[in-house]
């Protein structure tokens, strides 16, 4: 399992003899995990240098622009194992899809449908801060790949946020 925004290295010590973690961060503040921009991180040259699970847990929110969002999802699949029960579990503040201009929760089904995953669950709430979504590998589908080119408007008014995501 790749962890990246890892805050502690024990996230997952209670299931240590069946998850092997690997907590990354971008400025780690402790010595078990590694210090690492996930953009930096070779691709895996094997199945075996690659992952069934990455969670990626309020990180994609911090990347600095819609392109390197869509980079970053994309590079997220290419580090997985590339079979169907490989999984992405992201986390995001609920605001930057609930709330934008360029992207809504459904567009974001869109959007990863594209990229290539398949939505498995999902879990948040109306007025909610954070959301979760489990996303299974499956391979990409360019049909509507064109409408993630560009930031598109969906939804339009003053206390929109600017959150997109870019292919």
């Amino acid at each position: 399992m790749l962890e990246l925004g890892a805050l502690t290295p024990n996230n997952y010590a209670s299931c240590s003899t069946w998850i092997d973690n690997h907590p990354i961060d971008l400025h780690s503040q402790h010595p078990d995990i590694v210090e690492q921009d996930f953009f930096d991180r070779p691709l895996p040259e094997s199945e075996a240098e690659a992952f069934d699970i990455i969670s990626c847990s309020l990180v994609l929110n911090f990347v600095s622009t819609p392109q390197d969002r869509g980079r970053m999802l994309r590079l997220l699949h290419e580090h997985l194992k590339p079979r169907g029960e490989s999984l992405l579990f992201l986390v995001l503040p609920l605001p930057c899809l609930a709330n934008s201009r360029y992207i809504s929760i459904d567009s974001c089904v869109e959007l990863m449908t594209v990229v290539g995953f398949e939505l498995v669950k999902e879990q948040w709430k109306g007025g909610g801060k954070v959301g979760y979504w489990l996303w299974r590998w499956k391979r990409p589908d360019d049909q509507g790949s064109d409408r993630w080119k560009r930031k598109i408007v969906e939804q339009d008014g003053p206390k929109r946020n600017n959150f997109a995501i870019v292919l």
